[in-house]
């Protein structure tokens, strides 16, 4: 097979590859939280999928690009492009190991309650405030707070997942509390940079070499990775 022939698969195949991945990714629910009662649109998405998924949708078109354009047509990944993928990987998995922990904690009603706290969290904030108030002050006449002191039962336990979705950024970047994390901001914005070196060496070098990182750069976004994971096992 001639040099041009491999160029033309290569690209071809680049291309559709690139195509299914993006389009799995943004029309089914791999990159959102699981949660069975809610609608796929209304699913928070999970910082830890979105790495492995993005991981994926860069690397995959490049290792084809790869081998259409190196001189020996060789099939084979390098030290980087495995790292790359495994370690978003393994945080994928360990980031749905913990949700999945602190899920199986509540029990039923205590999910239908956080999922209706989290639906509308003013509406709720403000039921509870007036049930506190009647408990403090059962002696009120309105019609609202003639009612019998009942007890306050605590507000529920929110996790992340029983949010509803703001947007792909928002959601990538805040906690359960609604909050901006550090770690969280930090893990994409290393994600996107890495992303960005890794395409420009790639495309530097013609087609023909795997880009290579150096061990540090794996020691930090392992940090980072480790940061995000301890936060989110905290409920952040």
């Amino acid at each position: 097979m001639t040099e041009l022939a491999y160029s033309i698969i290569s690209i071809t195949l680049a291309v559709v590859t690139f195509g299914i991945i993006l389009y799995v990714g943004l029309t089914t629910g791999i990159i959102r939280e699981s949660v069975p009662n809610f609608q796929l649109k209304d699913r928070m998405f999970s910082l830890g999928r979105f790495q492995f998924w993005i991981w994926t949708l860069i690397i995959c078109p490049v290792f084809i690009l790869f081998w259409g354009f190196s001189k020996d047509h060789g099939i084979d990944l390098n030290t980087t492009a495995v790292i790359l993928l495994g370690l978003p990987a393994g945080v994928a998995l360990v980031s749905n190991v913990v949700g999945s922990s602190q899920s199986a904690d509540l029990t039923e009603e205590e999910h239908i309650k956080a999922e209706a706290h989290a639906q509308n969290p003013k509406a709720n904030a403000e039921a509870h405030a007036a049930k506190v108030k009647i408990a403090a002050d059962p002696t009120k006449t309105s019609a609202l707070e003639a009612v019998p002191a009942v007890p306050v039962e605590p507000a529920p336990k929110v996790l992340k997942m029983h949010q509803k979705s703001k947007s792909l950024f928002i959601d990538l970047i805040s906690d359960s509390n609604g909050q901006i994390s550090l770690g969280r901001l930090q893990q994409l914005i290393f994600t996107v940079a890495f992303i960005a070196i890794y395409l420009s060496s790639f495309f530097g070098e013609k087609l023909g070499v795997l880009p290579i990182f150096e061990p540090e750069v794996f020691t930090l976004m392992g940090i980072s990775s480790g940061t995000y994971l301890v936060s989110k096992g905290m409920g952040s």
